[in-house]
Order: structure tokens, then C-alpha cells, then sequence
């Protein structure tokens, strides 16, 4: 989650904020619906078994296999070691799929040497973490052993000023056999002081990588459409006005009574209809 990865690191093993997303993954469980205003607000535990991957190594003495705390770094290797344990024991929302455990060798030795003193390596740091944090009781704890080949070495060669460089590089090319490689680079005084110095060491060592996933809390955020209001219904008014005689009233001269009739609607853009109503067709 490096890993290590920059995602699930040490410094990501606490508890994240609620994040929005626009849409929740497949694996989600809902834990939470409100109103926020305008909004319908629903938070989903988001579930991970796997992904992040977190490693640390220390390293070991030539020819030994007992780790011995205060050697290189490896104070500081087991200090963010046991904060990052101390994590997954107080946020729930990790969860180890599995811890592999490896040992190494420098290629410098006898192939069959080298794999016995890699083997040691790895039940040693194992031994270790399992008398400190009981790893092996709570976890899938898997143990293996590399040794490592000239090849590994040639990084650090070319990144060096040696003036023999090229051909130490050359040497491990080609299709020697190991023991052969080792002859021909220790005949180089100059290759074989720095190799011994400063390329060899890092690679006596064990590590620990931790599979995990780790869970996360999504929040999403939909706006509610509110109703639109319905438009006010008209009404009607009559409105009665004072009967006339007046023939002058009427086109065609009749003296009959006429009321007019006044229609008003109450919308504010209404229309007002005035209208005469008699008993007589025109």
C-alpha cells in the first residue's frame, strides 16, 4: 500500500478522514445516511485485503548470522519496524494478508555456504520478531533465502570513481561461474577494497515485507432536487354593478336590466374580462 508504497507507508497507518468520491467501489458497506442541506449524504466503508506492501531490513556481519542491533542502520530499521507494528495493532482498518521473511548473502563465499548463511539469516530475524511481537501467533509468516549474484554488485561499481570500473563490470558479464568471477575481481586491489567496503555489506541481510490492504471510509454527496411550486389556480369574481334603463345601454334599444360580469384572475399577469350578460340574443 512500498512499498514500500508512498500510499501505505508508515506514516499511513492512522486512521484517514472521510473522503468524497463520486461513486463507492463494488466492496462497500454503508454505514451512515443524512441530509446536509441540499444534500443526501451517505458514508461507505470501502474494504481492501490486499495492495500496500510495507519492508524493512537489517543488515548482518560477514559470515555471521545473529543480527546485532546496533550494527549500521539497523536501529532505525527496527524503531519504524515496531512503530509500524504498533499500528496494526490500534487501526482497525488494516489488515495483513500475509509477512514473508528473507534472508540474504553477498555473493563473495562458496554458493553452498552462501545459501546456509542466508537460511540462518531469516530464521534469526524470524526468532527475533517472533520473541518480541509474537508474529508468527498473529500472522501468515513465510520464510525464504536469496543470495544474491555479481550482478547485484555492478550498480555500485559503475556509480564509483574506480579507475577499473569497466573491467571489474566486464568481469561480471561475462559467463564465468561464480567462483571464477570472485577470482578474477579479487586479483583487482583496488575493485576488491571497495566491493569489500561498500557494496558487499548492504547485501548481507534479512527483511520483512507485509502484504496488507487497508480499508478506507468514502463519503458521496448527491444533490436532492427540490419540488417546483405549483402555479396558484385562477378564481373567479363576479362583481355586480348597478342596473340601468337607458336604452342607449343596449345596441339594440331594449330597456332590459344588464349586469356585467367581471372575471379576475389572480395571477399577477392575469387578464381582466368584462362581459355583458342579458336575456335577449343580440
Amino acid at each position: 500500500m512500498a512499498l514500500s508504497l508512498a500510499l501505505c507507508g508508515i506514516s499511513d497507518a492512522v486512521a484517514q478522514n472521510a473522503r468524497p468520491v463520486s461513486k463507492p467501489a463494488s466492496d462497500t458497506v454503508l454505514l451512515s445516511q443524512s441530509r446536509d442541506g441540499d444534500y443526501m449524504v451517505r458514508r461507505y466503508l470501502v474494504k481492501s485485503n490486499g495492495g500496500c506492501n510495507s519492508d524493512f531490513a537489517v543488515r548482518y556481519r560477514i559470515n555471521l548470522s545473529t543480527m546485532s542491533p546496533s550494527l549500521s542502520d539497523n536501529g532505525v530499521e527496527l524503531s519504524a519496524l515496531n512503530a509500524f507494528i504498533d499500528s496494526l495493532a490500534t487501526d482497525s482498518m488494516m489488515h495483513v494478508r500475509s509477512v514473508t521473511i528473507t534472508g540474504y548473502a553477498s555473493p563473495d563465499g562458496t554458493e553452498t555456504a552462501n545459501m546456509k548463511l542466508a537460511h540462518a539469516r531469516a530464521a534469526d530475524f524470524k526468532k527475533y520478531l517472533d520473541n518480541k511481537y509474537g508474529l508468527s501467533s498473529k500472522y501468515d509468516v513465510r520464510v525464504d533465502a536469496v543470495v544474491d549474484g555479481w550482478d547485484s554488485c555492478i550498480d555500485g561499481i559503475e556509480a564509483s570513481n574506480l579507475a577499473q570500473r569497466k573491467d571489474a563490470v566486464a568481469i561480471i558479464r561475462s559467463n564465468d561461474d561464480m567462483s571464477v568471477k570472485q577470482r578474477k575481481l579479487k586479483s583487482m586491489k583496488g575493485v576488491w577494497n571497495y566491493l569489500a567496503s561498500n557494496v558487499l555489506p548492504p547485501l548481507r541481510q534479512a527483511d520483512i515485507e507485509f502484504d496488507y490492504g487497508r480499508d478506507d471510509i468514502a463519503e458521496t454527496r448527491v444533490l436532492v432536487a427540490r419540488p417546483v411550486p405549483a402555479a396558484p389556480a385562477a378564481t373567479a369574481t363576479l362583481v355586480s354593478r348597478p342596473a340601468t334603463t337607458d336604452k342607449s345601454a343596449c345596441p339594440c334599444g331594449c330597456a332590459e336590466q344588464v349586469t356585467s360580469v367581471v372575471l379576475v384572475e389572480d395571477m399577477t399577469n392575469g387578464l381582466i374580462i368584462e362581459m355583458g350578460e342579458v336575456d335577449i340574443d343580440y
